[in-house]
């Protein structure tokens, strides 16, 4: 199969479209024909081990990149039990294993969704990530239930970086399944404020001067902040906007963070990865990601929300797309067909 993968670390330009096997699924994974992809974040990192992802600083033969796709179940491993061959699904996946930026890949059932009829394979492969990251951040974080909307009732949320993948549908899921009553987003182009309008932000402000454009819309600070960028760049602007007993997620960047700021407000940091429950639950079925996936499709098929893909590449041309996401440009979320 045709795959694109890195044998080492670094740019863009390391990154190659290689003949490998085809991958063969263990006990209850599943192996799907990739038809579409998207990209993230999460991508650019680990090609250029960002952060020293992996410490031995040596991918282990070619490292397959990509954790975002949609495609059709091949073969099902011996212990399968919610999927079988001819099913279409959408999935994000396991950092630790090969990614989806393939013909192939093999993937755990219990980390993928049922993909949304009503979607092309494109649409759908924009969302597998994304949607996992604002869903736990918003169950496990801020401690919400869509199927009890008292949880957040009065509540208002303020999400740093409304236009990418992750902020465009945390401002529909915030908004539209958790019923959060006033949602923000930060934005600071034309096109990327209209872009957060468009996905149902009640207010976007600018990314400076958070406190003093709040109080102009009388808004004296929020319960909750989802920050969807490298938290270091808006810290102390973010726990200041924070109301007392509020909570913080954050998706990146937490190195240097002043946690100490959070003290006297006792304000709750939720650091949010979507690869935490296929790293470490092992053969536990308390995964819950093939739950969110099936519900998200719900919600996608019954039009409560709308597609995020924002621009289409070339699939041959996933070094640039790369480059893209790296730029921090992107708005909403880069997608292509596997061909």
């Amino acid at each position: 199969m045709k795959a694109w993968a890195i044998t080492e670390y670094g740019p863009s330009s390391n990154l190659k479209l290689v003949d490998l096997p085809k991958p063969v699924p263990r006990d209850r994974d599943l192996l799907v024909k990739v038809v579409a992809v998207a990209t993230n974040p999460i991508d650019y990192k680990k090609r250029s081990n960002w952060g020293n992802l992996d410490p031995t600083g040596k991918p282990t033969g070619p490292a397959i990149q990509g954790w975002d796709g949609a495609g059709v179940v091949e073969a099902v491993g011996s212990k399968v039990q919610k999927f079988k061959v001819g099913d279409e699904v959408f999935f994000a996946g396991d950092i630790s294993r090969q990614g989806c930026h393939a013909e192939y890949v093999a993937i755990d059932e219990r980390i993928v969704g049922k993909k949304p009829s009503s979607l092309s394979f494109e649409d759908a492969a924009a969302f597998p990530l994304t949607s996992l990251t604002v869903w736990e951040g918003l169950t496990d974080g801020f401690g919400l239930d869509p199927k009890n909307p008292v949880t957040a009732e009065g509540k208002s949320v303020l999400f740093i970086g409304g236009a990418g993948g992750v902020g465009s549908i945390g401002i529909q899921l915030a908004k539209k399944v958790f019923k959060i009553p006033t949602v923000i987003a930060t934005a600071s182009r034309p096109e990327t404020i209209e872009y957060c309008k468009k996905m149902g932000a009640d207010h976007v402000i600018n990314h400076t001067n958070i406190k003093a454009q709040l109080e102009a819309l009388g808004i004296n600070g929020v319960n909750f902040v989802y920050d969807c960028v490298d938290a270091n760049t808006h810290w102390q602007e973010v726990v200041d906007v924070t109301l007392p007993l509020g909570k913080i997620v954050v998706i990146t960047g937490l190195n240097d963070l002043d946690v100490l700021a959070l003290w006297f407000k006792r304000i709750t940091l939720f650091p949010e990865i979507m690869f935490s429950r296929p790293l470490y639950l092992g053969d536990s079925d308390d995964y819950t990601q093939n739950e969110i996936l099936n519900e998200v499709s719900k919600f996608l098929d019954a039009g409560v929300l709308q597609t995020t893909k924002g621009s289409t590449f070339e699939w041959s041309k996933l070094p640039e797309a790369h480059d893209s996401q790296e730029s921090g440009k992107c708005i909403g979320k880069q997608v292509a067909l596997v061909q």
